[in-house]
């Protein structure tokens, strides 16, 4: 944990070094070492913590101005394998975490709500399409699991690709997209705060993103 100064913890007057058993100042280099996969923080390394490890954020404090931009931009760092993050605002609001981006950013885009209607309502919109089957999804599934060669599951992204190509038009082509991408972000999302029965969602965020989106662009 880090945190400044000194705090009373159940009448014991304590600070980083007693409560961590090492010095404060060492704590982005303990950080790093695979004991330690937590860090909580209170009015601290919100600048200047460039670690490149950290993923996940869990807010429970408010964020205004440019510390919002500074605190949530400490996830913003590459690392190999590191695809995405994960932010968890349990106190923020989607207009305040807007308007503190406002001023260093021409366009902040923040996704609405997410729940599990809008998973339903993208699966159903992007199924009504027709561009792949359930029995495409499972198949691809059953074959990524087993852990296949390339060769084996391209085939089954090819014919729907095909199908995307020929049988929708460009509107239609660019709506696929677009709900195919928030499908799976909202999912990724949902899945990491909740537990699904709905196995098919797994199978369909896999399937999308093992290039499905990206190989559409060839036209």
């Amino acid at each position: 944990m880090a945190f400044s100064g000194r705090k009373e913890v159940d009448g014991r007057i304590e600070d980083e070094n007693s409560m961590n058993g090492f010095p404060g100042h060492t704590i982005p280099e303990a950080f790093r070492k695979n004991e330690y996969r937590f860090l909580i923080v209170a009015n601290k390394y919100q600048t200047g913590f460039d670690e490149p490890l950290l993923h996940t954020l869990y807010v429970d404090k408010p964020l205004s101005d440019v510390k919002a931009v500074q605190t949530l931009s400490r996830l913003n760092r590459a690392y190999p394998s590191k695809t995405d993050t994960f932010i968890l605002d349990f106190v923020n609001t989607v207009d305040g975490i807007k308007s503190a981006f406002a001023p260093f950013y021409k366009t902040t885009i923040l996704s609405e709500e997410t729940d599990l209607d809008r998973l339903n309502n993208l699966q159903d919109a992007l199924d009504g399409y027709q561009v792949y089957s359930p029995e495409n999804v499972n198949q691809f599934m059953a074959r990524f699991l087993e852990g296949v060669d390339r060769e084996q599951l391209d085939p089954i992204l090819n014919a729907c690709v095909e199908t995307y190509k020929q049988d929708l038009d460009e509107d239609e082509k660019i709506d696929f997209k677009v709900k195919a991408k928030s499908f799976v972000r909202n999912y990724q999302f949902m899945v990491q705060i909740r537990t699904f029965r709905n196995t098919y969602w797994e199978s369909l965020k896999t399937f999308f993103t093992r290039r499905l989106t990206q190989r559409s662009k060839s036209r």
